[in-house]
């Protein structure tokens, strides 16, 4: 299970997990999990990592159908700077596996 599953689990909150089977040729995640799960892509959101010009990294939320504003990310952060995390730093700040 996934970081946040357990914490709800431990905390005994109520929820639902939606899966189901990833196709590796997938282009975009979020797009195979609003086409997969019959949502509306609004519904579904898609975490994005940044790391920011300062070496912190950051989250950011956005839906499917949208695009995460880098410049907008930098500055509510109060940072010179966002860019896009690496994968490999992606999965060893969070704990998650990409795209998951």
């Amino acid at each position: 299970m996934t970081p946040a599953i357990n914490l709800l689990e431990r905390n005994g909150i109520a929820h639902s997990v939606h899966s189901y089977v990833h196709d590796s040729e997938a282009d975009s995640y979020g797009e195979e999990a609003v086409a997969a799960l019959g949502l509306a892509s609004e519904r579904v959101f898609k975490t994005l990592v940044v790391q920011l010009s300062n070496n912190e990294f950051a989250v950011g939320l956005v839906p499917v159908s949208s695009t995460l504003n880098l410049k907008t990310m930098a500055s509510a952060c109060k940072a010179k700077k966002a860019s896009m995390a690496l994968p490999s730093d992606v999965e060893r700040v969070t704990g998650y596996v990409l795209g998951g």
